[in-house]
């Protein structure tokens, strides 16, 4: 048996609700230090693992 949570979130677009998690953020104190592009990131992990093919 598994179990989960879910949410799904209704807002028109990724930039909107960016706004609104990085004022969440902000207001209970913390800051966003660093962004990482998970795209770009798995992009060169499989073009390094195709090459050491």
């Amino acid at each position: 048996m598994s179990y989960y949570q879910s949410k799904v979130l209704k807002y028109k677009d990724l930039a909107s609700l960016r706004t609104k998690v990085e004022a969440g953020v902000k207001e209970e104190g913390f800051v966003i230090l660093t962004e990482i592009d998970i795209q770009a990131t798995l992009k060169k992990s499989w073009i390094k693992i195709i090459r050491d093919i």
